[in-house]
C-alpha cells in the first residue's frame, strides 16, 4: 500500500508499506447506482441527471453510511454504523452527522471500504503506478477501464459496469466517480512498518476517498491515490460503493 510520488505533492500516500487482513471481504462489482439509492433511501439527489444507471453523487458520507444501514436492515444483516442521532441538512435534508458515531467492520452488515481495502481491490495483483498501465507509456489503457478526463468530454459521468473491469473483475474501480471509504484523513505519513487491518486514525476531520473522478486526469487514477472531504460534504464528484465482511 502506498507509493512514493514526486516531490510527495498533493497527499499523504507514502511510505509504500505492507498490508495484510485477517478477515475476508466481499464488494459490490460496481458503485451504487442512482436507480439502488432511491430505492433505499426514497431519494436521488444526483448533480448528473438522465440516466439513473449512472452512480449517485452528490451524498455526504453519512449518507452512505445510513444507506449501509438500511441496506443491512431490509437483509436482516447486522449494522456497522453505531450512532446515536441523525441530524440533517435543513436546506436539503441530507445527513450532516452523525452523532455518536461507532464503525464496527467485523459485523457482516453492509459497508464502505477501507482505504487499504480499496487499494488492495483497485491493484487486483499488480504493483504498477496503475492496474491497467505498467509505464506512462501504456496510460493510454485508461480509456478502456477509466472514465476520467482522458476521454470524459462531456464531464459526466457515465452508466456503471460498460467499461473494462480490473482483473478482479471490478467495474470503475478508477473513475466515473470518487468513492468514500471508511477512513479519517491525516496530514501525516503512513506507518512503516507493516500493518494488520489497517483502518487509518482514531479521528480526523475530513474522510478519505478514492478513485479518481470523470473530471479529473490519469494522475488520480493512480492506485495508491486518495484525496479526502469533509464528511457532511455533498459533492458531484463523490459516491460510493459497498462491502461486507464475509461471514
Amino acid at each position: 500500500m502506498g507509493q512514493e510520488f514526486p516531490g510527495r505533492r498533493w497527499t499523504y500516500t507514502f511510505p509504500a508499506h505492507q498490508v495484510s487482513f485477517t478477515y475476508n471481504f466481499i464488494m459490490s462489482a460496481t458503485q451504487v447506482t442512482q436507480a439502488e439509492y432511491q430505492k433505499i433511501a426514497g431519494v436521488n439527489p444526483t448533480l448528473h441527471p438522465g440516466n439513473e444507471q449512472r452512480p449517485i453523487d452528490n451524498v455526504s458520507w453519512f449518507d452512505a453510511a445510513l444507506y449501509c444501514n438500511a441496506l443491512s436492515k431490509r437483509d436482516g444483516l447486522e449494522a456497522v454504523y453505531g450512532y446515536t442521532d441523525v441530524k440533517k441538512n435543513p436546506t436539503n435534508n441530507q445527513a450532516a452527522d452523525l452523532p455518536g458515531l461507532s464503525i464496527d467492520i467485523k459485523k457482516n452488515g453492509y459497508r464502505l471500504l477501507t482505504s487499504a481495502e480499496y487499494e488492495f481491490v483497485q491493484r487486483a495483483g499488480t504493483t504498477n503506478t496503475w492496474f491497467f498501465a505498467a509505464t506512462e507509456a501504456e496510460q493510454n489503457n485508461a480509456t478502456n477501464y477509466a472514465w476520467c478526463e482522458i476521454n470524459a468530454t462531456d464531464k459526466h459521468t457515465h452508466p456503471v459496469g460498460q467499461l473494462k473491469p480490473n482483473p478482479f473483475g471490478v467495474y470503475d474501480i478508477t473513475g466515473n466517480l470518487w468513492m468514500w471509504c471508511n477512513d479519517w484523513y491525516v496530514d501525516a505519513p503512513y506507518p512503516d512498518s507493516p500493518q494488520v487491518d489497517q483502518t487509518g486514525p482514531a479521528s480526523g476531520r475530513d474522510r478519505i476517498a478514492r478513485g479518481g473522478a470523470f473530471k479529473n486526469d490519469i494522475n488520480h487514477e493512480r492506485s495508491a491515490y486518495h484525496w479526502q472531504w469533509a464528511p457532511s460534504d455533498h459533492n458531484y464528484e463523490v459516491g460510493f460503493r459497498i462491502a461486507r465482511t464475509a461471514p
